[in-house]
């Protein structure tokens, strides 16, 4: 297993270190394959901590109040590890791919501008992986055109775009990473499901969707030496315990 540096598809690596996970979506009981990747890369190699955000707390507030609860969070955050790696389980209707600012309903976004708030501080203090595709490249854009407003910008140079090869593959992911004012890094893994035991995990092969923290967890396996088959054994070993 493999990272590629997702501009020019040479070999890449993440950053070393310990990792904690802040995501809105990380239970036992999660289904989707993308989701077991995480809960399987987590029982080989444990997260140092794992953060639980609940989107629920933006309900009612405003996009200011909700920016600035996300940049309260990135300064008061205890990191735990060495580095975090950013993960929500946003998607749009019909599971397609998050590719503009008009795909989204209102508070979808409100939880974007959230994050960028949170990476806008965060990336001050400490290295952030946003495991994601569209949908975090949408943050980094919210966080980058709100520059002048809030006169701070991200700290590029401590912040890594981590996805799944099939996500890789999207052409609006890599539009709208252009539109930044600065180049970003960014890694996708070549996590191939093809080999599964389990016709379910087998058949998500060819569309494996970057949610629940896919994205980073595949790049700290392929950085730790985690081989394609013992990521895809633990999968599938927590498939026939469920």
């Amino acid at each position: 297993m493999t990272s590629y540096n997702l501009f020019t598809s040479e070999e890449d690596s993440l950053i070393s270190g310990n990792c904690d996970l802040i995501t809105d979506t990380f239970d036992n009981s999660t289904v989707n394959t993308s989701g077991l990747i995480t809960q399987a890369l987590h029982s080989l190699n444990p997260f140092s901590h794992i953060e639980l955000f609940k989107p629920e707390i933006l309900n009612g507030l405003d996009s200011k109040t909700i920016l600035r609860k996300g940049m309260d969070l990135g300064m008061s955050y205890e990191l735990k590890g060495t580095f975090v790696a950013l993960s929500i389980s946003l998607q749009t209707q019909d599971d397609e791919s998050t590719s503009n600012f008009n795909e989204l309903d209102n508070f979808k976004y409100k939880e974007l501008i959230f994050y960028a708030g949170f990476i806008l501080e965060a990336s001050r203090r400490f290295h952030i992986v946003l495991s994601g595709a569209e949908e975090m490249a949408i943050v980094l854009l919210i966080a980058d055109n709100l520059r002048e407003e809030v006169l701070m910008r991200i700290k590029s140079d401590n912040i890594t775009l981590a996805t799944t090869s099939y996500s890789a593959k999207s052409i609006a992911l890599k539009t709208i990473l252009a539109k930044l004012s600065y180049h970003p890094k960014a890694l996708y893994t070549d996590f191939d499901l093809s080999g599964a035991d389990i016709q379910s995990v087998k058949e998500s092969h060819h569309g494996l969707r970057d949610r629940n923290g896919t994205g980073a967890s595949l790049a700290i396996a392929s950085r730790d030496s985690i081989t394609n088959q013992e990521l895809l054994d633990a999968l599938e070993l927590i498939v026939y315990m469920a």
